[in-house]
């Protein structure tokens, strides 16, 4: 994922939901997460003030980023279930 200041025509930050989730979470996937899920985002991100949000495949994560930086600030499983993947952008209400 890659922040652009399209003003100044430059990156502002990036970050690698892959390897995220493989490094960071530090949760190893089954066999089945590994033969049936990828590490990564499909869903659309949505903002909130300064708040990303973003959803994954492999562990049904919503991560929330810090929009200026790029830094995680949190992560939530939706379910912890083995066929539990995001698909759906979230909503921010």
């Amino acid at each position: 994922m890659t922040a652009y200041n399209y003003v100044q025509c430059k990156v502002n930050w990036q970050t690698n939901i892959t390897a995220w989730l493989d490094d960071d979470y530090r949760v190893i996937p089954d066999s089945f997460q590994v033969e049936n899920t990828e590490p990564l985002s499909r869903a659309s991100a949505q903002m909130d003030g300064d708040v990303l949000f973003i959803g994954t495949h492999r562990f049904a994560l919503l991560l929330a980023l810090d929009l200026e930086s790029g830094t995680t600030l949190a992560h939530q499983q939706v379910h912890p279930h083995l066929f539990a993947i995001i698909t759906m952008s979230p909503h921010v209400l």
